[in-house]
């Protein structure tokens, strides 16, 4: 493992912590932690206002001196935790221009879920992290043992900071391993527990949910049977991002068809494949307060080549939010996350193409592709999730679309993989069009922008008899185009027969 801008001070450091990795439960631990706090006092102004280095350092002191499960579970997944922190707010973080080699050569492997082959251990670490409301836990958990087949899942229970009887109820849980975290550190809780999970796969379950009966089967279903999922999450209500659809009950016959690919998601519950998610790494601690964490993993996963499924034939109850609000409101959280991805990536997180557009979907509904295989041409769709949202609901209709997809924004390049089987940037678009158009025609071609005059009349000549044409604008006629349908901004045209 590298640590690429590592500083003396910080080489200290790490051998106390590698010391104690090495002997955990030695009755030298305490003196070793008072070693490495030591080393610290010189650079503690380093350390961003958004790091939860003290706080976490009060989850390894709290591990050392009351151990209450195996050093698995607490104390090595909290000192790798630790271990990183340190490294990415005092020797990363206040340095921006190191941010692109650190993501791209260090992130993955510093955080990567190291866990020990084990013979016989169930496939999914289902693990559930609550802060306090006890009783919505409660439900949560209960709801997990009911509905979930024993031999498929061990259970992670993890306590981050609350003050109630969380802590002794999750202690009650027989055969459940426990996390306990003295302090809440927020976005660490979820690397930590990522560090933990024993399964092939690992499912996450807010503790504002209950599940029900099938949710587990359904979901490995589709992450097994997808070669690219790296996510696969079911539907739930009171949830942002078009997640809170309602179920679409599967006959009998392929149900992949209800298992759609989407740009973006938001896991109150998602279960996913661990090896995949070692390639790119879980959550980054850069957004403290765990708003945009899923933006982030989003995009990352995208540009992988990941798949992220929202399986429509699984349903299960979400309460809302029980924490995010209150910190939106008091400490800005909302705006903070926003910028730390701008600060990241370059890019909003709210740019064309990261969320469903509804009204596109209402007159892809209205709809009736008839042929098998479609040749799709999708022009300049951000982060693609209206390709990926049409290319499901036709799915449902029995006709598969194979995009092209092309981008004048040089921003959006990496994300044409994710949707299209074969992407590039185009520089000038009227001109590729037009020479394009000379040799090959399209089905359907996709553009997600205002499109007008003639502009318009030259998409329509890349048309197949019968194509079609989503895109957006406020044209009523166009020569060699039939205007059928439009809501909102979006327009649907067919290509008019000849004669």
């Amino acid at each position: 493992m590298t640590y690429r801008w590592a500083e003396e001070w910080f080489w200290a450091v790490l051998e106390k912590i590698e010391e104690m990795e090495g002997a955990p439960l030695s009755v030298e631990n305490p003196r070793r932690l008072e070693e490495m706090e030591k080393s610290l006092l010189p650079v503690e102004a380093l350390f961003a206002p958004e790091s939860q280095y003290e706080k976490h350092l009060e989850n390894v002191r709290a591990a050392m001196e009351h151990p209450a499960g195996e050093p698995e579970t607490e104390l090595l997944p909290f000192l790798a935790e630790l271990k990183e922190e340190i490294y990415f707010r005092g020797c990363v973080q206040p340095w921006q221009e190191r941010w692109a080699d650190y993501y791209r050569e260090e992130f993955a492997p510093h955080h990567a879920n190291r866990r020990p082959e084990r013979q016989g251990e169930p496939p999914v670490t289902v693990f559930v992290p609550a802060c306090g409301h006890l009783e919505a836990t409660r439900a949560c958990v209960e709801s997990i043992l009911r509905y979930t087949p024993p031999h498929l899942y061990e259970l992670l229970l993890i306590d981050h900071g609350s003050r109630d009887g969380t802590r002794a109820y999750i202690q009650s849980i027989a055969g459940a391993r426990v996390m306990s975290m003295k302090e809440n550190v927020r976005m660490l809780m979820f690397s930590a527990a990522f560090r933990a999970c024993r399964g092939k796969y690992m499912a996450f379950v807010s503790n504002d949910t209950q599940v029900e009966e099938g949710w587990l089967e359904g979901l490995l279903a589709c992450l097994q049977s997808t070669p690219a999922a790296v996510s696969a999450t079911p539907i739930t209500p009171h949830t942002s991002n078009f997640q809170s659809l309602g179920r679409e009950d599967a006959e009998k016959g392929d149900v992949s068809v209800f298992w759609r690919q989407r740009s973006r998601i938001m896991p109150v519950i998602a279960l996913y494949d661990l090896e995949k998610v070692n390639e790119i790494g879980f959550a980054d601690r850069l957004f403290w307060s765990m708003e945009f964490w899923d933006d982030d993993f989003s995009l990352r996963a995208r540009r992988r080549g990941f798949w992220q499924m929202l399986c429509t034939d699984i349903s299960c109850a979400h309460l809302g939010s029980l924490t995010g609000r209150a910190a939106w409101e008091k400490e800005r959280t909302l705006e903070r996350g926003r910028e730390l991805f701008r600060e990241k990536h370059g890019i909003d997180p709210w740019a064309k193409g990261f969320c469903r557009q509804e009204d596109m979907m209402v007159l892809v509904r209205q709809l009736r592709p008839a042929w098998k295989l479609a040749e799709g041409l999708a022009i300049d769709c951000g982060f693609g999730d209206a390709p990926m949202e049409a290319g499901n609901c036709w799915k449902r209709m029995g006709t598969e679309v194979r995009w092209l997809g092309i981008t004048t924004e040089t921003d959006f390049l990496p994300d044409l993989a994710a949707y299209a089987a074969e992407g590039q940037y185009v520089e000038a678009l009227e001109p590729w069009l037009a020479e394009r158009f000379d040799c090959a025609k399209y089905q359907i071609i996709l553009r997600e922008a205002e499109t007008a005059g003639e502009l318009l009349e030259l998409l329509g000549r890349g048309l197949t008899a019968d194509g079609i044409l989503l895109t957006m604008g406020g044209e009523k006629v166009c020569a060699g185009l039939e205007k059928t349908a439009q809501a909102g901004r979006w327009q649907v045209w067919r290509k008019k027969r000849e004669g």
